[in-house]
């Protein structure tokens, strides 16, 4: 019986890894930060901003009074290019203390939530009536409800990134949305109306978020996506030179079949434009000879339509024999 020797060429050989180091010590040169102190002849240094090198680019670094910290933006070009944008932030911290860059993603929710309170002050100040508050509010929770939807999400996960795109997916939204029609929850639902107003109150958010003296959220340029001319809710009739949907004859025709009391109240509505809630607040000393005077009242948070102050003929009653 023959045995045979196990070569040892067939005895598996292991390889001991070797130890490749700290993240530090294998990326911490590439990423180091060199700040640029030299610049060349005539070329005046920023004075408020920083410009440091890091792995071919830049970034400009600085101090924003308004955000209380520092605030740093990359530049993907050159010498020439950070230092544009040095300059930019030197002259906007300047002239307004604030850079107006860098800003904080915020989501849909902070965004409102912002908005909210902003409104909350300045209805406490007396600007605003605090219905206008609730109104906003109530219209900006179907902004908020669209954003929680998972397609919209994933493509809009902040509010910085809405575009136009956006807003037609919005108003698409609004002509599917059912709603209670009394704000009731167990109210039978059906489409919603009035889209116009949730439209307004969206501009007006990204309006403020994007006004460096009110919300400042938005980074410089950002573009309103609910502005009127990008989103034109107007559409002209089909014809332009046609009758209006109440004519002269019309309103003569009404006009006579008013009785004398009817006519007191209808007659100054159509012929000076007077709404028919304004002239709720009226007291004594707004009638004067032959002229009434509907106006806003301070003293008692009373606006008319459009803040304007109007005079109305007064119209003596003929008294039958």
């Amino acid at each position: 019986m023959a045995y045979y020797r196990r070569s040892t060429a067939e005895t598996p050989s292991f390889t001991i890894p070797t130890r490749r180091g700290t993240w530090a010590e294998r990326y911490g040169e590439r990423h180091r930060l060199r700040r640029i102190t030299e610049f060349p002849g005539g070329v005046a240094p920023p004075k408020k901003a920083r410009i440091y090198a890091r792995s071919g680019h830049f970034l400009v670094q600085w101090w924003d009074p308004a955000a209380k910290g520092n605030l740093c933006e990359r530049v993907n070009g050159d010498l020439v290019d950070a230092l544009s944008v040095a300059r930019d932030v030197d002259r906007r911290l300047e002239d307004l203390r604030t850079s107006g860059r860098g800003r904080r993603r915020l989501k849909h929710r902070e965004l409102v939530d912002r908005f909210a309170a902003d409104l909350r002050r300045r209805a406490d100040a007396g600007e605003i009536a605090a219905a206008t508050v609730d109104r906003y509010i109530s219209a900006l929770a179907h902004y908020v409800a669209c954003t929680e939807i998972a397609v919209i999400r994933k493509s809009y996960r902040y509010a910085v990134n809405v575009d136009r795109q956006f807003a037609l997916s919005f108003a698409a939204f609004l002509e599917n949305r059912a709603v209670a029609p009394n704000g009731h929850a167990n109210s039978t639902k059906r489409t919603m109306r009035g889209q116009g107003f949730v439209l307004d109150a969206m501009r007006s958010l990204f309006e403020w978020a994007a006004d460096p003296q009110r919300g400042n959220c938005m980074p410089q340029g950002f573009v309103n996506p609910f502005r009127r001319s990008a989103l034109n809710r107007r559409q002209p009739a089909a014809d332009q030179t046609g009758d209006p949907d109440i004519s002269a004859p019309m309103a003569v025709d009404f006009m006579k079949a008013c009785d004398e009391y009817q006519l007191r109240l209808f007659g100054p509505m159509l012929l000076n434009g007077l709404r028919a809630s304004e002239p709720v607040f009226l007291f004594r000393e707004h009638i004067a000879d032959d002229w009434v005077t509907v106006g806003c009242i301070p003293e008692l948070v009373y606006s008319t339509k459009g803040l304007r102050n109007k005079r109305v003929p007064l119209l003596k009653p003929k008294f039958r024999r």
